[in-house]
């Protein structure tokens, strides 16, 4: 039997076996102390954290939003590639990714509206999920406005050159890491920074976004810079670094082979989350 496992592996019986999602192993680094949480020891995958979102409306402080960590893929390394499954938008970057709320689908139903967690009963498990849910404490004048609860499923893109397609529209969300949310919010109970983890969801556009009305405008989130080829992969990777270097962008979109930063905006009692699709392995991101 090994002492230890490669990196990305665990042991299961004797045996080195392949870490779940969710879970990474750095390999063996001779520090792990007796009783800790296996880091390091080369023989445990240790679970991603779990983060904590605040949101502070103008009535008060909201529940906090729980989430486990998952990764891309198994066999992960290290916590870097931990990601929440659900993350809430970066405080940076704003309250609300979208500013035509027309372009989402709106759920009247009781429970979809009674908080965050109803409203994101509404994603299916195999789609990229956006959630926009609206408190709706203070709106016109002042007086209270009626919750809602806006959100837009759009299909998992698994083709990791679909970007050199001329014909593809597709967006890039950026992805928080686990353990820098999960540090904050142990620490200082402040909101998710919009800080990256370099991981990227990749989902196809709905066909009524990639209109040129819609899709070069801020309908889709706000344009942030001017729009720059994304036709090869190295193209690619420096529209992901430029928005990685930016803490108002939550990712990019991409059409005619260029690619196009996008920001979010502010709106008062608003709470937007991307919701992983599941299994989150499963993709080639």
């Amino acid at each position: 039997m090994p002492a230890e496992c490669a990196a990305g592996y665990g042991m299961q019986g004797g045996t080195c076996t392949l870490c779940p999602a969710g879970t990474y192993q750095p390999g063996y680094l001779g520090n792990d102390a007796a009783g800790g949480s296996g880091f390091g020891s080369g023989t445990t995958c240790i679970a991603c954290s779990t983060t904590r979102s605040v949101y502070l409306s103008s009535n008060r402080n909201e529940t906090e939003f729980v989430s486990d960590g998952t990764t891309y893929r198994k066999g992960a390394l290290g916590r870097e590639e931990c990601v929440p499954k659900t993350a809430q938008l970066g405080i940076d970057i704003g309250t609300r990714m979208f500013d035509n709320t027309s372009l989402l689908t709106n759920a009247t139903g009781a429970s979809s509206i009674a908080d965050p967690a109803g409203c994101m009963a509404n994603c299916p498990k195999n789609k990229c999920c956006f959630v926009h849910f609206d408190y709706a404490y203070k709106k016109n004048a002042g007086s209270a406005g009626t919750k809602q609860c806006l959100h837009v499923n759009m299909e998992v893109n698994t083709d990791s050159a679909a970007h050199a397609s001329a014909s593809a529209a597709l967006l890039f969300y950026k992805m928080l890491p686990s353990d820098a949310i999960a540090a904050a919010s142990k620490s200082s109970g402040v909101e998710a920074k919009a800080m990256s983890s370099g991981l990227y969801a990749r989902c196809n556009l709905p066909t009524a976004w990639t209109a040129s009305a819609v899709y070069n405008s801020n309908q889709i989130g706000k344009i942030l810079e001017a729009p720059a080829t994304a036709g090869t992969t190295t193209a690619l990777a420096a529209c992901k670094k430029k928005c990685d270097m930016m803490s108002t962008c939550w990712g990019f979109t991409v059409q005619n082979s260029m690619c196009q930063l996008r920001g979010g905006f502010d709106e008062q009692d608003v709470r937007s989350f991307f919701v992983n699709p599941d299994p989150s392995t499963e993709f080639s991101w």
